[in-house]
């Protein structure tokens, strides 16, 4: 069963978040309006600064081609480090290199640390069997990029997440972006005017945010009830 903190990505819009859970079922929104989450927050844990626990190993040609593509040139120990631990964490050269095609990122020392991939893979493993966990991980690489926090959820919530992914993957890339800005655009509509002092107590933000929740508490709403019918199934 999928907990309430499946919402939690409708945070940056309160308005739509709001509009989204009261269009839920009657159960779910009860469960989402009572869950820990809302009333306590989602309880974050960091990963202490440590050595690597591990060594890195050789790139091959393919992985040293998508790090050749990085804005920013690495040391190539620090991306060694990387590629050992996307392999320890995958079990196979094969499922790595696929998790670094789906998403550069997983080996680009600005964004992903060795140990923090590790342990991510052990949190994965402490709510899931190991065959879920790969199946999270391939549909998400970049969950191996959250560490500890991974404590803050449920099997369900992250199989949720690594589902969205998925189904965004599927779009196409210019599509995508199109969609993307769009969306994002008329989301933020509202907070951009009610900055304004000189619309911020006009009809205006009404009509804004009466746009912004037409788009997007829909958009939450069939988003979530899909993956929770994907989760379920």
């Amino acid at each position: 069963m999928v907990l309430p903190k499946a919402v939690a990505a409708a945070f940056f819009a309160p308005w739509a978040f709001v509009l989204t859970v009261n269009n839920l079922p009657t159960d779910l929104r009860l469960r989402i309006q009572k869950s820990d989450l809302l009333q306590q927050g989602t309880k974050m844990r960091t990963v202490k600064l440590e050595p690597p626990k591990l060594k890195g190993v050789w790139l091959t040609p393919e992985v040293r081609e998508i790090t050749s593509s990085f804005p920013k040139e690495y040391d190539t120990k620090e991306l060694e480090l990387l590629w050992a631990a996307l392999l320890a964490c995958y079990g196979s050269q094969d499922r790595a290199l696929q998790a670094a095609r789906s998403n550069p990122q997983i080996i680009n020392p600005s964004y992903s640390f060795c140990n923090t991939m590790l342990q991510s893979k052990e949190a994965l493993l402490e709510v899931m069997s190991k065959e879920e966990a790969l199946e999270v991980m391939s549909k998400n690489p970049a969950v191996l990029q959250c560490g500890p926090s991974l404590a803050a959820l449920g099997a369900s919530e992250i199989k949720l997440v690594g589902s969205f992914r998925s189904l965004l993957n599927r779009v196409p890339k210019r599509a995508g972006l199109l969609l993307s800005t769009a969306f994002l655009s008329i989301a933020l509509l509202p907070v951009l005017v009610a900055q304004n002092p000189h619309l911020a107590d006009t009809r205006v933000l009404g009509y804004t945010e009466s746009l912004a929740g037409a788009v997007v508490a829909p958009v939450f709403a069939v988003a979530i009830l899909y993956l929770l019918k994907s989760s379920s199934a």
